[in-house]
């Protein structure tokens, strides 16, 4: 069989779930945006039998950005211009099922697809995705999950899908610049959580990112959702930041040691204090108990 022409439809299978899923509402996959159509996969139609539900999508030939950021063909390294392309247009796709009413619960790199030619990035496998903007129930892949919801079930708390969403775009973010993610398991059971919790500078120690993306991570990585960097306020900064890369002056040396031009006052009021954030007290020091 020939292989689809670039953009022109394919159909992917999924094995038939007995448990009834309700269907999500499309909310216009290819409505318009700023920037063009919404960066999505367009569902063009959907078929079944009795083993498989087949979903006819776009044609994405680059293959997702978990293997497109692996692969040595093409890299973000060095290249502003392509972080911000990529990176804008995801969000762009995830603001626009926000704004829609619908959340996705699965961000990862594997869920995004690249055109051929790296020119568009689209946001698919909504398979988890729901309309409620809260809910008690841990989903997802771990490493990109916020703390409060791989804690939700446990302690039967509610959470917001929009907060938790914007936490895994940041952990996608260190992934498009670094190739690496900043930790495996949002815990102080994990070693580089831990640190990071108690020295936001420390990214900078093991991922080759700028300060400024530094500043802004710590921002994503807010353990109160409520006070978490909203996404059009993400989308300014990310397309505002002048390098997502490390340079020379950027880190001295040893732990947390920043730029010299920058006043050591005015570094403690961008990341504020070390202390345990409302929404830990609230849930009763959790973390350190089951890290132990």
């Amino acid at each position: 069989m020939a292989p689809n022409p670039p953009n022109s439809p394919s159909k992917s299978c999924a094995k038939r779930n007995p448990v009834h899923t309700p269907q999500l509402p499309s909310h216009g996959a290819s409505s318009p945006l700023r920037h063009g159509r919404s960066p999505q996969c367009p569902l063009y139609t959907a078929e079944a039998d009795e083993d498989f539900i087949y979903l006819i999508l776009d044609y994405c030939p680059g293959g997702s950005l978990h293997d497109f950021v692996g692969s040595n063909k093409v890299t973000f390294v060095g290249n502003d211009d392509m972080v911000k392309r990529v990176f804008g247009q995801i969000l762009d796709a995830v603001h626009h099922r926000h704004s829609n009413g619908v959340y996705h619960r699965e961000l990862k790199p594997d869920n995004i697809l690249m055109s051929k030619d790296d020119a568009q990035a689209c946001v698919t496998d909504f398979g988890l995705s729901t309309t409620a903007s809260s809910g008690r129930h841990a989903v997802g892949t771990l490493p990109y999950q916020a703390p409060e919801r791989i804690y939700s079930t446990m302690l039967n708390r509610e959470y917001d899908h929009a907060p938790a969403d914007i936490w895994a775009l940041g952990i996608i973010l260190c992934t498009i610049i670094s190739n690496n993610r900043p930790w495996n398991f949002e815990d102080d059971g994990d070693a580089y959580f831990q640190r990071f919790r108690a020295d936001p500078y420390s990214l900078m120690e093991h991922l080759p990112i700028s300060l400024d993306v530094c500043v802004l991570l710590a921002e994503v990585f807010e353990l109160d959702p409520d006070s978490r960097i909203t996404l059009p306020e993400l989308k300014i900064r990310v397309q505002g930041m002048k390098t997502f890369f490390k340079r020379p002056d950027d880190l001295l040396s040893g732990r947390g040691l920043v730029n010299v031009d920058m006043d050591r006052h005015v570094a403690a009021k961008i990341f504020a204090s070390v202390e345990e954030p409302k929404w830990k007290q609230k849930f009763g020091g959790w973390f350190n108990r089951l890290a132990q």
